[in-house]
């Protein structure tokens, strides 16, 4: 099973984790559409997709899925930091080539940093609360709430 990771850069903190998918589909492997194909190829085929499932039913391999979170750390001194941005992805075979699983924690990476900017962007367009003078407390200021339908 690949390793998961933390690391950070520019303030951020980014994390890697692999997960054991709770519910696999390896229903790919049952009866596959080899039309197109010689008899030979399909028999090949086949034997092949048994070979693969038994594996799976052994416990040779697993389905796995990945979660990549991007947090910031705040001065509201959570224990945690404020995630803004995640990507995931499931269904990857855990006897994956590592190039595969690389790929897989690049571009979930790369979907995750792109929802942190989004989610910035949406947070810096939110207009600051300010009173008629200096307040110290957010707590202090008068809200107005809008009854929303359900």
């Amino acid at each position: 099973m690949p390793s998961n990771k933390t690391f950070e850069r520019g303030g951020l903190r980014y994390e890697v984790e692999w997960l054991g998918d709770p519910q696999p589909d390896v229903s790919y492997l049952c009866g596959m559409d080899y039309s197109g194909c010689e008899r030979a190829e399909i028999e090949r085929y086949e034997a092949q997709d048994r070979e693969r499932l038994a594996a799976f039913r052994r416990g040779d391999w697993q389905m796995l899925d990945c979660a990549v979170r991007i947090s910031i750390d705040t001065d509201t001194r959570w224990a945690f930091g404020t995630v803004i941005g995640r990507a995931y992805l499931g269904g990857i075979e855990s006897d994956s080539h590592p190039d595969h699983i690389r790929d897989v924690e690049e571009e979930l990476t790369h979907e995750a940093l792109e929802d942190a900017r989004a989610t910035l962007a949406a947070m810096a367009a939110v207009p600051v609360l300010q009173g008629p003078g200096p307040v110290a407390d957010d707590r202090q200021m008068e809200l107005s709430w809008t009854e929303v339908p359900a």
